[in-house]
């Protein structure tokens, strides 16, 4: 086999050789083989031939060897994190694929923020006075420690592409507020007084001493009277302590507790009401609504109307299931992805290769009641730990099983859906924008995969051309 000539746009044509056979008479199994330099900025076409055979412009592959171990994205490990003042904490980043070789990163401040008044005179966060540290980073190791309450924007870089992602962490001062309840021992819904004290540094001894009696509504006991003087050790959080009462004398009462939850997750209270005191024996009557509407959110439940409930000694809780049942995604809102609606399709762009659909959901600011199926190009259901490619769609769902909205996913250089950029990518977009198949149409999911330089019209030789320098000299975008 032979090289009979090299016709080419610009650029020069060099070591470049032809290896190939013939089946029937006809050429098969051509592989071209030149410098990665000689394909930078220039486009060629190759005519080959052989004895008694008729020389012709052939579809060539480059036999050129495709770099591993390089950097796709980064994550940190530390969701919304919070340390007081003098505590230290380490954060830590992931350096995706698990492939990568060289997984080094170091870490940055970008700012720093303290609780202020806001334009509209309501408390927010402002930007910190100059020469104040929330906290001290250590930009090798990711070790910080707080030291001024407020808030303080951390970015983590790869050394390999220059990858980032940041977190915000909040300090606090180390103090808390201790509440002193006095109640019903039969029910801690009906309080009598409540004492707040703040401004208590955590690890401190709180003192405080009860009465042996207590008149609110009625008349009260202490229910352990031989204790007057008590301690509470202050510790981070909720610092809450109850001092139970019992009533002399009256008639017994009691409060019921109405919880409305969500049915598939009942630790997700959506609205609690809690009556007056009533009398133990008697009757409570609650009108359940069928709708209710939190956060501009609609739930909706079958056990609608009124319901009765028998007020005993001690704890009455109604529970009245909820399912969500939203009418509209409101849309995709965060700072990583892109949506784009196009001929009525919905897209979601600007996905990194080898992004995973946990990293995804991660990353959709997408509120928990939705239901969210992840398919591959194939139609194939896959899971949290598949990555992502051009074409994969996410069907988000409610409770009800009803379908919201589908988004068609776009990974920028993955023309095949595999969720990588490589050689078949190459090919694949030679192939697409010099010599289409018979009324090839640019499916939009693979137009925008391919447009990687710009956003508008179809992709040509300089998208090829970057996808090339992408998979052979590192991250072009």
């Amino acid at each position: 086999m032979s090289v009979y000539n090299s016709l080419q746009v610009s650029g020069t044509l060099s070591n470049c050789t032809v290896t190939g056979n013939t089946v029937n008479n006809n050429i098969a199994n051509i592989e071209v083989t030149m410098p990665l330099s000689a394909l930078d900025g220039a486009l060629y076409k190759i005519a080959v031939g052989g004895i008694g055979i008729e020389a012709k412009v052939i579809e060539f592959s480059m036999a050129v060897g495709q770099p591993v171990g390089r950097v796709s994205a980064v994550e940190i490990d530390q969701v919304n994190p919070h340390i007081k003042v003098g505590e230290t904490m380490n954060l830590t980043a992931t350096v995706l694929p698990s492939t990568a070789t060289n997984k080094n990163v170091t870490w940055q401040i970008m700012s720093s923020h303290v609780r202020g008044t806001g334009a509209n005179g309501k408390l927010t966060w402002v930007q910190a006075p100059a020469g104040t540290n929330i906290i001290t980073l250590n930009s090798n190791t990711g070790q910080v420690t707080g030291v001024t309450p407020g808030m303080a924007s951390v970015r983590v870089y790869t050394a390999d592409g220059n990858y980032n992602v940041a977190v915000d962490i909040l300090v606090d001062d180390g103090r808390e507020t201790v509440i002193v309840k006095y109640v019903d021992r039969s029910d801690h819904n009906i309080i009598l007084n409540t004492i707040n004290e703040g401004g208590k540094q955590i690890g401190s001894t709180y003192n405080y001493t009860v009465p042996a009696s207590y008149t609110s509504n009625g008349s009260w006991t202490l229910a352990n009277p031989t204790n007057l003087n008590r301690t509470h050790t202050v510790k981070s959080g909720l610092n809450e302590i109850l001092v139970e009462y019992d009533r002399v004398g009256g008639a017994q009462q009691a409060t019921v507790t109405v919880k409305y939850v969500d049915k598939n997750n009942l630790s997700n209270v959506l609205n609690t009401i809690t009556t007056t005191p009533l009398t133990v024996g008697t009757t409570y009557a609650h009108t359940v609504p069928e709708d209710i509407m939190v956060s501009g959110v609609l739930w909706r439940t079958e056990d609608y109307g009124i319901k009765l409930h028998p007020v005993v000694s001690g704890t009455n809780e109604m529970i009245i299931q909820y399912i969500n049942v939203p009418q509209e995604i409101e849309g995709i809102v965060n700072n990583k992805y892109i949506t784009e609606t196009n001929g009525g399709i919905n897209y979601i762009k600007n996905i990194n290769v080898g992004t995973s659909v946990a990293t995804i959901v991660q990353n959709l600011n997408l509120p928990g009641y939705y239901i969210l199926e992840f398919k591959n190009i194939g139609g194939t259901i896959i899971t949290n730990t598949n990555n992502v490619g051009t074409g994969s769609t996410v069907t988000a769902k409610n409770q009800m099983g009803e379908t919201i909205k589908i988004y068609t996913i776009v990974v920028k250089g993955d023309i095949t859906g595999d969720g990588a950029v490589n050689f078949v990518d190459i090919v694949r977009m030679i192939q697409y924008v010099y010599e289409p198949e018979e009324n090839f149409v640019w499916i939009e999911a693979i137009r925008m995969a391919g447009k990687v330089v710009g956003s508008a019209g179809t992709p040509g030789f300089a998208d090829i051309m970057t996808i090339i320098r992408h998979c052979y000299d590192g991250p072009q975008w």
